[in-house]
């Protein structure tokens, strides 16, 4: 089923709600997969933000809470205590200094994996020596 859904959003900063932040996040037909990869992070910004502004690390039994909840949600291999010290120590990092980085400079498919989108050779270099440039 090729269906899909039209949706359009407000230009600027924008509250949003877990279905309309899950739905902002997977969207790639109006652009490509590198915007929607940008979208995630931003809604994964905004969550830091709003953990930040809320109050909501400030103990660590809390951060432990609001990691477990988030948890549940993801699939990982990272042990609890280590996601939840990485979070407990993000608490007071200014959000605005964390930058993500989404690599345009790739080839797609690879043997069976024909969707799949691989690193160009040098790629992830030119990406680290332009985060090292950027303000």
């Amino acid at each position: 089923d090729y269906q899909y859904t039209t949706v359009s959003f407000q230009v600027g900063e924008t509250v949003m709600d877990g279905s309309t932040a899950l739905v902002y996040s997977r969207i790639r037909h109006p652009d490509s997969d590198f915007a929607r990869m940008a979208r995630q992070q931003q809604v994964i910004t905004g969550i830091a933000k709003r953990l930040q502004s809320g109050g909501f690390l400030e103990t660590l039994a809390t951060t432990a809470d609001i990691t477990d909840a988030l948890v549940r949600h993801a699939r990982t291999d990272a042990p609890r205590d280590v996601i939840i010290t990485l979070a407990w120590h993000m608490r007071n990092t200014p959000i605005d200094s964390v930058r993500g980085v989404v690599f345009r400079d790739v080839y797609y498919g690879s043997g069976a994996d024909q969707y799949a989108m691989f690193p160009v050779g040098g790629a992830l270099e030119r990406s680290v020596a332009e985060w090292m440039k950027s303000p």
